[in-house]
């Protein structure tokens, strides 16, 4: 029994997390030690590689269904996982952007704006700048200026942005929602902005 699984056992709360992780692992032959080598299990995996890196490049490869089992299992994990929720949430809507029927573009756009929401109320800066993205474009959320403008004011409001490569807000955005909200927008989202309390 892995120091990880009895963790597990003590822990109930990762319990279920932890076994969709494994699983995923499992599935990605994660559980196989690589060719030439005596080592077993979980820790054999190539220095060089990690689970977010390898479910990234299942990403940029458009392997979604290979990608979003490792992005999940880290992304419930969360606080200190809003990287892999954010870009769990955009790979639901780029499967909605692929898919063929209403149903399933609104099933993946509900999750991917799930995801990335639980990443922005972690206080992840760029998942708080993709909210202002898609309050102002509306796939999958309404179109919603105040919305937007509340978390721009979170994103300028929001120390850890400095930290995590997000210190500068994407230029054209936030042209686009200068030119576009209103000056009673920008009060009605201080207010909301002044009401938030993160998750």
């Amino acid at each position: 029994m892995t120091i990880w699984f009895r963790r597990a056992l003590v822990l109930p709360g990762l319990a279920a997390g932890l076994l969709i992780w494994t699983s995923a692992l499992a599935q990605q032959g994660w559980d196989q030690a690589p060719s030439g080598s005596s080592s077993k299990g979980l820790g054999s995996k190539p220095e060089h590689e990690d689970i977010y890196t390898r479910a990234m490049d299942f990403k940029q490869k458009g392997q979604y269904s290979d990608a979003m089992p490792l992005l999940e299992a880290m992304a419930i994990q969360g606080h200190g996982f809003e990287v892999a929720q954010l870009e769990l949430g955009k790979c639901y809507f780029d499967l909605a952007r692929q898919a063929t029927t209403p149903d399933a573009i609104a099933h993946n756009r509900t999750l991917g704006y799930s995801w990335i929401l639980t990443s922005a109320n972690e206080g992840f800066g760029l998942a708080q700048q993709e909210l202002v993205r898609l309050y102002l474009d509306g796939p999958g959320v309404p179109i919603d200026r105040v919305e937007a403008a509340k978390w721009y004011l979170l994103w300028r409001r929001n120390p850890s942005r400095m930290q995590i490569g997000s210190s500068q807000f994407d230029v054209a955005l936030e042209t686009k929602l200068k030119a576009l909200a209103r000056p009673a927008d920008w009060k009605d989202a201080q207010t909301r902005a002044d009401q938030f309390h993160a998750y």
